[in-house]
């Protein structure tokens, strides 16, 4: 696409752009790490341009944060889903992982990209427990199965 044609596609709707957008965010950073994936390279990647782009996160930590919150609405559901297709918690506990896996391979950055916000979350002071997406989701689905578990 030359630069004369990026921006938003003729047909295309705000939403599709957002989701574009924060797709090409998790590839970017799957692949380069949070630090070195550029808002240039996240916009050619969505096929918009950086303007447009800012359009509809204000900077990198709110679309770091906007991606993160996308993948949790995607994870959490699914991971609680796979959970409640039985009441034996090892049961449970395989659905869980066996859903993991099928999440990996839907949406084949995820891993990268939680990685990468691993790192980045690990490298800021001051909290505890997981902060990065997808890895919170599925901390609080295991420890609604034990905590099911105990009160049985």
């Amino acid at each position: 696409m030359t630069r004369s044609q990026l921006g938003r596609p003729v047909g295309a709707v705000g939403g599709e752009t957002r989701e574009r957008i924060i797709a090409a965010t998790m590839r970017c950073v799957a692949q380069a790490g949070y630090s070195r994936a550029t808002i240039r390279e996240i916009a050619r990647t969505a096929d918009v341009t950086s303007a447009s782009l800012y359009n509809y996160f204000p900077n990198k930590a709110e679309l770091f944060k906007a991606t993160g919150d996308e993948i949790e609405a995607i994870v959490l559901p699914r991971l609680r889903a796979a959970a409640a297709r039985s009441d034996d918690t090892a049961t449970r506990l395989d659905a869980v992982l066996d859903e993991s896996k099928q999440l990996m391979r839907d949406f084949p950055h995820l891993a990268a990209f939680l990685q990468a916000t691993r790192v980045q979350s690990t490298g800021q002071s001051g909290r505890t427990g997981p902060t990065y997406p997808g890895s919170k989701a599925l901390r609080d689905v295991v420890t609604e199965i034990v905590e099911d578990a105990r009160r049985r």
